[in-house]
C-alpha cells in the first residue's frame, strides 16, 4: 500500500475491463457518486459500444474523459479520435505556454506546436531514430524548439538528457499520416505501419500515397485481419531501398 506503480497493457481490454475501467477513470467506482459524472460513464459507455476499436486501445481509454469534452458527433472512427485527443492536448500546451512567456509578441497558438510536432515525426523517420536531441530539434525548428518545452508532456516526452520523444507511438504514426494527407514535401518514403494506413484510409484511401510509403514489413493480412476490412486495391509501394 502507499505505491503506484504504473501499468503495462500488452492485450486489448475486453468489454467488462473496458467497461470497469471507465467507471474509475470517470469517479463512478464504489463508493463515489454524483450525477454528472453518471451521465458521463453513460456517454463514455455508449462511446465504447459504437467504436469497438476504441474498447481495444487502452491509451484511448486512458484519456476517456478528454474525449468526452469533443463533439460527440464528430468521434466517428479512430482518425476523428485521434483529432480530438491531440486538439485538447494543443490546447492545454498553448495555455501553459501563454502562462510561461505572457509578454510574448506572438504567443504560440494550436497550429504552431502542431506543425513543430509533424516536423519532429518527419526527422524520426527520415534518420530512423525514436527521438531528438535538443540541439537538432533547435535547427529544426528554426530557433522556435521553446514551443515544445512545457510542463505537459501528454504528446511530447522529454528525457533528463534533454531528448526529445513522442509519448506513444501512436502519436508518431498520426502526425505522420497528416504530414502525408497535408501534401507535406518529404523527401523519403514513410515506413508503413498498420495505424498509419489505417489513419490514411480514414482520410481518403492510400493509392495517392503509394509511391510515398515503405511497406517492406507491412502484412495486408493481418492489417485486414486486424481492422475487419477487405482491400480493394493492388498497389505497389516503394522500400527504402527505391526497389518495388
Amino acid at each position: 500500500q502507499g505505491y503506484n506503480c504504473p501499468v503495462l497493457h500488452l492485450s486489448p481490454f475486453t468489454r467488462q475491463q473496458a467497461q470497469e475501467l471507465v467507471r474509475r477513470r470517470l469517479g463512478t467506482d464504489a463508493g463515489y457518486f454524483n450525477f454528472r459524472s453518471s451521465r458521463r460513464t453513460q456517454t463514455a459507455l455508449l462511446l465504447l459500444e459504437q467504436s469497438p476499436l476504441l474498447r481495444q486501445t487502452p491509451l484511448l481509454l486512458r484519456h476517456i474523459g478528454q474525449l468526452l469534452d469533443a463533439d460527440a458527433g464528430q468521434l466517428r472512427d479512430m482518425r476523428s479520435l485521434y483529432t480530438a485527443l491531440f486538439r485538447s492536448w494543443l490546447q492545454q500546451c498553448c495555455a501553459v505556454l501563454r502562462k510561461q512567456r505572457p509578454d510574448a509578441l506572438l504567443p504560440p497558438d494550436e497550429d504552431d506546436l502542431f506543425k513543430s510536432c509533424v516536423k519532429i515525426a518527419c526527422w524520426l523517420e527520415q534518420e530512423d531514430k525514436e527521438k531528438i536531441t535538443a540541439q537538432n530539434m533547435r535547427k529544426l525548428l528554426n530557433g522556435k524548439e521553446q514551443l515544445c518545452w512545457t510542463d505537459h508532456d501528454a504528446l511530447l516526452r522529454h528525457s533528463a538528457d534533454g531528448t526529445v520523444r513522442f509519448s506513444h507511438g501512436s502519436f508518431r504514426d498520426f502526425t505522420l499520416a497528416c504530414a502525408l494527407t497535408d501534401g507535406e514535401p518529404l523527401s523519403f518514403p514513410v515506413r508503413a505501419t498498420e495505424l498509419l494506413i489505417h489513419f490514411l484510409e480514414l482520410a481518403g484511401g492510400i493509392a495517392q500515397h503509394r509511391s510515398r510509403l515503405d511497406a517492406s514489413n507491412f502484412k495486408p493480412h493481418r492489417y485486414a485481419k486486424r481492422y475487419d476490412i477487405r482491400f480493394f486495391w493492388q498497389d505497389q509501394f516503394r522500400r527504402k531501398d527505391g526497389s518495388s
